[in-house]
């Protein structure tokens, strides 16, 4: 799923919630202010493998104060960030749960 030009200026929270196995996701060329997104299996069906998720955000402008959190339960998810734009060296993007980060060019953090 490709998700292009978005730009969130109401109070949009999970921005994305998938229980689906969403193998591919990826932002482009948009402005984040708020709004996570969340992957997690579907808790019914047991011995139910989704696989691996890879999550790309690619042109990201994160605004100041942004709060976006990336998270996977119950399975794995890859994740890239690549050309983001902040407007503070100090930001640092929030990934929780089953989240490998293969590339970023902005710091992350272990978000509770």
């Amino acid at each position: 799923m490709t998700f292009e030009n978005i730009h969130i200026e109401a109070n949009v929270n999970p921005l994305l919630s998938a229980v689906t196995p969403v193998d591919n996701l990826k932002f482009i060329n948009s402005e984040w202010s708020r709004g996570d997104i969340q992957l997690e299996n579907t808790e019914s069906e047991s011995g139910l493998n989704y696989p691996s998720a890879q999550i790309t955000l690619e042109n990201i402008r994160f605004v100041p104060g942004a709060s976006v959190r990336i998270a996977s339960y119950n399975r794995p998810a890859t994740l890239e960030i690549k050309n983001s734009k902040v407007n503070s060296a100090a930001y640092k993007q929030p990934v929780s749960g089953n989240v490998t980060v293969l590339s970023s060019d902005i710091s992350t953090k272990a978000a509770l």
